[in-house]
């Protein structure tokens, strides 16, 4: 009996879990790291003088990316990100208790990844247009980062993410801050 109804646990979450997953295959890969870069005025030495933008970005790539700045990151964001398949499963079920315990949501599960996946498409747009809750996002979320990390390298990744994510004061990406 309780194999049965494991089963059918099974076949019901994955139900549930169809219009997530489509909605996550949805989202165009390439497109990961279109990014806003501002406009430069030149001098006519061809000196910077001044830019013009939304977002204050300038890219930089992965190897410019000092090697204690990652292991500062992936410590402080995602202790797993080198061995997870872009959802901690770990992480996710620490959350879950702890939120539980608490009786409110306390603790995220987010990786690298994830937050990678929610700011480089309108995940948050998409889901307050459709009235779903947090959660319901998050599923749409956890597929969006299986399919990225199935796609690109973690340097990659990481690069993508320091170079997209908001440092504060107005600076957008790792090198503008």
């Amino acid at each position: 009996k309780r194999q049965i109804a494991g089963c059918a646990g099974w076949f019901g979450l994955v139900e549930y879990c169809k219009p997530f997953r489509a909605r996550a295959e949805a989202y165009d890969l390439e497109r990961i790291n279109d990014l806003e870069v501002p406009s430069l005025i030149l001098d006519r030495n061809n000196k910077e003088i001044g830019r013009i933008f939304v977002q204050n970005r300038s890219v930089i790539p992965f190897a410019k990316i000092p090697a204690r700045l990652i292991k500062a990151l992936e410590a402080g964001e995602d202790s797993r990100f080198r061995s997870h398949d872009g959802v901690d499963y770990i992480g996710v079920l620490r959350a879950v208790k702890s939120n539980l315990s608490a009786g409110e949501r306390n603790q995220g599960a987010s990786t690298i990844t994830q937050q990678l996946a929610r700011n480089a498409y309108p995940l948050k747009e998409e889901s307050k247009q459709l009235g779903e809750s947090d959660y319901k996002r998050k599923i749409v979320e956890a597929f969006l980062a299986l399919r990225i990390e199935k796609r690109y390298s973690k340097d990659q990744i990481l690069e993508f993410y320091l170079n997209r994510i908001y440092f504060g004061s107005g600076f957008h990406g790792i090198r503008s801050a």
